[in-house]
């Protein structure tokens, strides 16, 4: 009878500490109010008592009252326990959080039932801090909400369906209660998580297809759907904790779902991939901050063993799936995984490489970024969600993990803080395909940056796009190679795949075809430093013999080597071979160059055409307002093949760096032809010379091939390369030997 007592004095006092606008106050402990009469039980999920661990520590008077049938008050003893717990630290839900003004926007909207879902707005202000974007209104005419909501609005895609099973207003809505202790907050989590619970209960067993393929009945349950409601429940649940409307039956029907959803997510792993690692991070996560569960060790054990380290990076630290975005998301999740179980003096459950293993990983975010701090589409990154704060906030979080790095606490704070500028030219990840040039004086006003995307991709990861052989170009904070970027998920979806066309990208195609996602064997020859150079090296197999690709069926293997020369920290020479064993070959070959429009009456040029009649050499030049760009190819056959030509605007597109959205202009296409023909390869030798101001008449840079001197010019030397290039009026005798 005492503790009955004792458990109704507390949660009367708990609910009596208000002032008179309903803000709780958790220090001014007042004068108990009159008793009140318990609840039966059956308001209560009875369901959640057989999911708890009822002899943790702490948990004594729950199981009592438990095993003599007062189910209510052990409902309420269990959310006085929780209210007052300290035996489990949160470090991301703060208890005196300050919710931001975007925080306040979702959280008012969603009492409306206008949801937040990802980045899709139905009118976006542009207002930087977000306090004033509209959101979609999931309300039916009778008041209640839509489930499955889907604007019909050209941008919006089904990802949309997707990401609205992932609540993720109701975290920014949490917080707007916790700073404001507004209780209509906390009331409409109740009303619009009961409705969505009635909508789509939880299935209770695995899929037969555990992976989305489409919008199939039932991936409300699958994937990040589930993972991301028991990651924002997390931080919600205890952002509302101190609300005097939480009641014991609430806290039961929250607990019973969180560990349905725990386990469903268990039941449906993805086999390999970034979703995976989240699915661990939540499953431990869920353990760590709710070990009264009876699952909790087994959840925190099994969810680090599925985020394991080695299946989701390649030995050069980037991720599996190829993709800057889903690379930083991963570390991400390592990290905050590492962050709470040291908040929890749990480091011993992480194998011991756990934090080395990230090291690499770090970097390879830190290379990735251009002077600016800003980076380029490659595959399916989305640069809009990455502005410089951004990237800067990501980079602070690695040093914190690695205080030693100098390298990475220059990039962290752009060298205010200390730190070693990096002094690397030239840098190599060599397992995934990507490799990058800086010049010795990076920076914003100075600096010359290229990135080359060679990826090895047999596994065909999805996010990975068949783009072998493209590159970027950033000088002076212009990218005169910007990528097409990603339009949408959807897939099939004409834009999607217009976006992730191999010709769409600088890189070398053949009879203007495509290549199969099939055929991603990047791989690296060589990396070199001399004294006037830096120098990549790398090769792959656009088509491959019986293999169709959009109705072209070569006879034999025709691979494309590229090798990069950085030269003087000035300009760029490309060496593009195309070459095939099979010596009867006979195909066109194509150099396409996809460049950064400004102005419509600043576009690009083809400014000599070797097939008008002027031999020799190609040339096309930018007419932008600050910098620009010469490109000036030079055939080593010099036939009637070799021409270069501005493609119609059609053929290509507008970047997209978000998705259902374009940036700027059109691209302008310039595309440079050659042959493999009579046993000969098509070798051809691209300058890239940018310049400040004008671009000049390109007169001050000659190139020749000087390894078939005493043979037969278009004859592929498997060893290497040797040319010679004029830029200037100085020489310089570039050349590799594998």
């Amino acid at each position: 009878m005492k503790k009955v007592f004792f458990s109704l004095l507390t949660a009367l006092i708990f609910n009596s500490c208000t002032d008179n606008q309903g803000i709780f106050v958790p220090d001014g402990i007042k004068e108990p109010a009159l008793p009140v009469e318990t609840k039966p039980n059956d308001v209560v999920n009875g369901n959640v008592f057989s999911k708890l661990n009822l002899d943790y520590p702490g948990l004594e008077s729950v199981k009592q009252y438990y095993e003599a049938g007062e189910h209510y008050l052990a409902a309420q003893e269990l959310l006085n326990y929780f209210r007052f717990r300290n035996n489990v630290v949160n470090p991301v839900a703060d208890k005196y959080v300050k919710a931001s003004a975007q925080d306040l926007n979702i959280a008012n909207q969603a009492l409306d039932y206008r949801f937040t879902v990802a980045t899709f707005t139905e009118d976006n202000k542009g207002t930087p801090d977000k306090s004033d974007d509209v959101y979609y209104s999931f309300k039916n005419e009778d008041g209640t909400i839509n489930w499955g909501y889907k604007p019909d609005v050209e941008g919006v895609s089904r990802e949309f369906l997707y990401q609205q099973h992932r609540h993720q207003w109701m975290e920014p809505q949490a917080k707007a209660y916790s700073d404001t202790k507004n209780e209509a907050y906390f009331q409409n989590w109740v009303d619009v998580y009961n409705s969505w619970m009635a909508k789509y209960p939880c299935p209770g067993e695995s899929f037969d297809k555990n992976e989305i393929v489409d919008v199939e009945p039932g991936y409300e349950w699958k994937g990040l759907q589930p993972t991301e409601r028991v990651l924002s429940q997390l931080n919600v649940i205890e952002y509302y904790l101190s609300s005097p409307n939480f009641t014991p039956e609430w806290l039961s029907t929250v607990l019973n779902a969180f560990a349905e959803t725990v386990e469903m997510i268990r039941m449906n792993y993805y086999r390999e991939g970034n979703i995976r690692v989240s699915q661990g991070l939540a499953v431990a996560s869920a353990g760590i901050l709710f070990p009264e569960f009876a699952n909790a060790e087994e959840w925190v054990r099994e969810g680090i063993q599925t985020m394991d380290q080695d299946s989701q990076f390649r030995t050069d630290g980037v991720h599996v799936d190829l993709d800057f975005s889903y690379h930083i998301s991963a570390i991400t999740d390592y990290l905050e995984l590492y962050k709470l179980v040291k908040a929890n003096n749990k480091l011993d459950v992480l194998p011991s490489s756990y934090i080395e293993k990230l090291n690499s990983a770090a970097h390879f975010v830190s290379d990735m970024i251009y002077p600016d701090y800003t980076i380029d589409n490659f595959n399916d990154t989305r640069s809009v969600s990455y502005a410089k704060s951004t990237l800067m906030n990501r980079l602070k979080e690695y040093t914190e993990v690695f205080p030693e790095d100098e390298e990475l606490l220059w990039m962290a704070w752009g060298g205010s803080k200390g730190g070693v500028k990096p002094s690397w030219n030239s840098k190599a990840y060599s397992d995934a395909g990507y490799y990058m040039f800086r010049s010795k004086d990076w920076s914003v006003d100075n600096g010359i940056m290229m990135i080359h995307k060679n990826n090895e991709n047999s596994s065909e990861k999805w996010h990975c796009q068949p783009d072998n052989g493209t590159f970027s170009l950033w000088y002076k904070g212009t990218n005169f190679f910007p990528d097409a970027g990603v339009y949408t998920y959807d897939d099939p979806s004409t834009d999607r795949e217009k976006y992730r066309k191999y010709t769409l990208h600088n890189t070398m195609s053949c009879q203007g075809k495509d290549i199969l996602e099939s055929q991603q064997f990047g791989r690296m020859l060589k990396q070199e430093s001399k004294e006037q150079y830096e120098l990549i090296v790398t090769e792959n197999t656009p088509y491959k013999k019986g293999v169709p690709a959009n109705g072209f069926t070569p006879t034999e293997d025709i691979k494309h080597r590229r090798a990069i020369f950085f030269v003087d920290n000035k300009f760029f020479v490309l060496v593009d071979e195309g070459y095939s064993d099979n010596k009867t070959v006979n195909t066109k070959i194509n150099l396409n160059f996809h460049l950064y429009a400004e102005k419509e009456d600043k576009r690009a040029a083809v400014v000599n055409n070797p097939k008008n009649g002027t031999k020799g050499y190609a040339l096309a030049k930018t007419n932008l307002d600050e910098v620009n760009l010469l490109i000036k190819s030079f055939s080593d056959v010099n036939g009637n093949d070799f021409e270069m030509t501005k493609e119609k605007l059609a053929n290509d597109i507008a970047v997209s760096e978000e998705q259902g959205k374009t940036t700027g202009l059109v691209r302008d296409f310039i595309r440079v032809n050659d042959r493999i023909n009579s046993k000969l390869a098509a070798r051809i030798i691209t300058v890239l010379y940018p310049t400040d101001g004008k671009a000049g008449d390109g007169n001050n840079i000659f190139a020749q091939f000087t390894d078939n001197e005493n043979g037969t010019k278009g004859t592929f030397h498997q060893e290497g390369v040797k040319v010679k290039v004029t830029v200037d009026g100085k020489e310089y005798n570039l050349e590799y030997t594998l």
